[in-house]
Formats: structure tokens, sequence, C-alpha cells
């Protein structure tokens, strides 16, 4: 063991063996996934895909509904197959696994081949252990999904001595166009993507050259994986991103809104340049539902601008490797922190940190190398504070209900704003899921022509109706603050809440389906 901790060349056996262990162990140790999107779209949204369910169902999932499920379907095949959740969510670390290993890789193209292991072995674990992506290791929150391509594209650009060749640029891109395609989150860092090829080594012409190849492959990967969910948007709602920039491709089934606004966009030069900082001290929300802390782009920032402009590395290192990386991360930052601020979509950032941290202290300290490499590890992770998204112990899939048996014919109704879109795959297939209110659909003036057609067809309905009762449903509110049992009301309906027939989940046990009644049709 000494041996290979001293071990000059990086292994990649070693590598392989830390990314695999650390992600699956923190997998089990973090528990089974029991997050709000979870509850919300993750399960239902691959459900709805394979079985068809557009055609039966509307919006259980709110507006999350119309989000790709092509990411998710491993996880709900494997809750359909009994799968304990254990396994499920070391399958799901893969992706974290693998940018580790990646990752690993690419700390050969910087030169930290010629370093012991010692030295890897912190980026590697600051990598993993970051605010943004340690809390969803083994979850179905995505972001890890984009980060293994994105990282995976950085080290097939930059492992070749000389210019890429074409087909590293084609299948980088595609890499690239996969993760977007995805996770349309993931065009951030696509775009960053293309403006670093730009500042490779090489003739203007050559540049430009290998950026149209990338682009190339980034569309062929966009193409063959969102153009069967896009083409199903378009087809329904006519809109292929269907219901967001709806300001601009006006479908008539939603509001002329983007609704891809985020409240923790930075607003001003100030607040872009200074967020680093910020979230180095910050006990507030700034990028999160819930409160974070993390010290990775506060300290990296600077130790990447250090090794691109200072004299750590040589006029050589830092026009092919330096260079080119700072300008990604400075584009994606842009980008991501002007575009949506949250900070599980900068997990490519998150993760690319360590690797200029360590760099530059290697270089700095090149007599007490160990030690300092020690202390910093330290000093980086000790802050840390993890977003808390929902975890419950391992143990049969969270997302498993029992419901009663409903009579022939049933149809049930959401009215809320919680996340309880996973109650759908646990009833009959024969039984359609109406949401009447939440996140995406409203009673006011105006409402979107996929509400009419929503509320119609409860009111048509030839049939026992159900509403899924919570507790609290009598006091919960929607945005205006009006009650939503009273917007429940205007739409024509009125609920029982005697005789309702309760339902067991592993999130509450305040759950059940009471009659629901037609006033009067509308």
């Amino acid at each position: 063991m000494f041996l290979l901790w001293h071990k000059k060349k990086i292994d990649p056996f070693l590598i392989s063996t830390f990314a695999l262990c650390f992600s699956f162990g923190s997998a089990l140790w973090l528990g089974q996934d029991a997050s709000w999107d979870l509850r919300n779209y993750h399960f239902y949204n691959p459900y709805a895909w394979l079985q068809h369910r557009a055609n039966i169902d509307i919006a259980p999932a709110q507006l999350q509904s119309f989000l790709h499920p092509f990411a998710d379907i491993p996880h709900y095949l494997m809750v359909k197959a009994d799968y304990p959740s254990w396994l499920i969510a070391c399958v799901l670390a893969l992706p974290v696994a693998l940018t580790l290993y990646f990752l690993g890789q690419l700390s050969q193209v910087a030169r930290i081949s010629a370093k012991p292991f010692y030295v890897v072995l912190p980026i590697l674990l600051i990598a993993g252990t970051g605010a943004s992506g340690f809390p969803v290791i083994g979850s179905t929150m995505s972001e890890w999904h984009v980060t293994a391509l994105f990282i995976a594209a950085l080290w097939l650009t930059f492992k070749e001595n000389n210019l890429p060749s074409a087909s590293t640029c084609l299948l980088s891109g595609f890499l690239g166009g996969v993760a977007v395609g995805l996770k349309l989150t993931g065009a951030v860092y696509a775009v960053a993507l293309g403006v670093m090829y730009l500042f490779m080594p090489g003739s203007l012409r050559q540049r430009i050259r290998q950026t149209a190849y990338l682009g190339l492959g980034g569309l062929i990967g966009f193409v063959l994986v969102f153009s069967p969910w896009g083409l199903e948007m378009w087809s329904r709602y006519q809109n292929p991103l269907f219901p967001f920039f709806n300001q601009w491709i006006k479908s008539p089934w939603a509001e002329f809104s983007s609704y891809a606004g985020s409240p923790y966009a930075t607003q001003s030069l100030w607040d872009l340049v200074s967020l680093p900082w910020r979230l180095m001290i910050t006990s507030t929300p700034l990028v999160s539902e819930f409160r974070l802390q993390d010290w990775r782009l506060g300290l990296g920032f600077p130790a990447l601008a250090l090794l691109t402009f200072g004299s750590l590395k040589s006029l050589q290192e830092r026009q092919k490797f330096w260079l080119p990386l700072f300008v990604f991360c400075v584009v994606s930052y842009v980008i991501w922190a002007k575009l949506y601020g949250i900070y599980r979509y900068a997990g490519v950032l998150e993760v690319l940190m360590p690797l200029a941290i360590m760099m530059a202290i290697s270089s700095i300290f090149k007599k007490s190398i160990f030690l300092a490499i020690a202390t910093s590890t330290g000093i980086i992770l000790t802050p840390t504070v993890w977003p808390a998204w929902g975890r419950l112990p391992h143990g049969q899939p969270a997302v498993v209900a029992q419901i009663p048996q409903l009579p022939e014919n049933s149809m049930v109704v959401f009215a809320t704003l919680e996340p309880v879109g996973y109650l759908s795959p646990n009833l009959p297939a024969k039984v359609p899921v109406i949401s009447l209110i939440n996140n995406f659909m409203h009673t006011d003036p105006g409402r979107i022509q996929l509400q009419n057609l929503a509320t119609q067809k409860v009111l048509q309905h030839q049939g026992p109706l159900w509403l899924l009762w919570h507790e609290g449903f009598e006091a919960e509110k929607y945005y205006n603050g009006k009650p939503i049992a009273l917007m429940l009301t205007e739409l024509g309906f009125s609920a029982q809440t005697q005789n309702c027939l309760p339902i067991q989940t592993s999130f509450t046990n305040k759950l059940a389906l009471c009659p629901l009644f037609a006033k009067s049709i509308k």
C-alpha cells in the first residue's frame, strides 16, 4: 500500500477502485432518495412514457410532468423489478464513479501523473464531496449524468498531445449533446465547451474546424437522445420543449411564458463576481432551497487564474491546457449564474475546481507537498455544508405505496402543490389521474388550455371520482394566497372527507382518497 500511495504514475486500477468504493459507500451511507423531485416526477415520468399515460393522465407530476424521462427509466425499472433500495442506490451512483475516473484521467493530462497518488486522491475526494454533488449521490437527481459526460468530453479533448482530431472532436461533442439531451440545463456546459474550442492551440482555421466538428457531434448526440421526447411534446402541445420558452413558441396549451426563470439567478455584476466567495461564508439560501456552504469555487477560481496567467506552469502547458480550461470554467460559470444560480447545476464546475486547487498547491509547496496537500484538503472539506434533499433508510423502495382497491371506472383527481406524482404508478393501470390544480395549472382568468381540458375530463367522467386528500388540505393555499379547497369549488367540485380510503407510503401515513362530487358543469 505504501508503494501504491507514493507511486509516481497514476494507475487506472487505483482510480477505478477508489471511484467505485467512494460512490457505492456514499450511496449506502446516505440512504435512499426521498427528495421532493422523486416524489413529484422522477418515478412518474418514466412510467408515463413507457406505459403511454399521456393518453390517460393529465399532469400528475405538475409542470415537471413534461420533463424528459429517459434518465429515470433505470430507476423505474429497478423499482418495478423489486430491487432493494440499496442496490438501486448503488446503480444510480455509477455516474459518480465514472466522473471520478475521468477526472483522474484528466489529472494525468494536467501533469499530475508526475506526482504521487496522495496528490490525486484528495482531488477525487474533494470533487466527490461538494455541496452540489455529494447530497445527490445514489439519487434520481441526474446532475451526475451531466457531470460525468462533460468530464469525459474534456478528457477526450485534452488527452492528445497534439490538436484533437476530427473524431475526438466529434466524440467529445457527442457526449456533450447526450448530456444536454438528458437534462437541458447541461446546455450551459455545451456552450462553454464550444467557446473553449476556440481558445485551443492552433491556427484560427484549425480551431473553427474543430469547433464545427464538436458542434456536429453535439447535434447528433442531442437529437439522438432528445428527439423522441421532443417529437412527442411537439405532436401533443406544438412545443418540443413544452412548456419552456413558450413566450416564443406560443403553444396554446400553456401560458406565453418561459417557465424557466430561477429565483437564484444573479441580478447584478457584483452578485455575479462575488458569489463564489459569498458561498464560503453564507448561511442564507443564495443558490438552493436549503442552506449550503462550499469553498470549492471560491478557492478554485483564483487557483485556476494563477495556473493560467502566473508562472507556475510553462507557456506551453498554459496554452494547451490551462487557458482552455479557464475559458470553459469562466464561461460556464457566467451562464450558469445568470440563467439559473441553482447550485445543483454547478456540478461540473465543482468537480473541476479541486484539480486546479491541488495542482496550484503542489506547484507552490514542492518541498512540503504532503503537508500542504493534507492541510488544504482539511480546510476545504471541513466547512462544507450539504443541503438536505431528503433521505430515508434503505429497505423497500420509498416510492412503493399501498393503495386500497377502487371501484370500477374510478378516476383520481389531484389538487395540490405537494409532490404526489409517485402515487400514480401505484394505482391500477385503468385508473386515470387528472391534476386540476398544481404549480402549472390554476383557476384564474385566462387559464391554460390544458387546464380546461383537465376540468372537462373530470366533469364528464362517468364513474366514481376520488380526490387525493392530505393532512392540511383545507388550509393549503396557492401561490396567490387563495385556498386550494376554494379553487376546487370554483371549478365545480366538492369533496367529502368522510368515507375516505387511507393510503400507506414510506413518506407519510396522512394521505387518503376521498369521494369527489361535481356540483355543476361549467
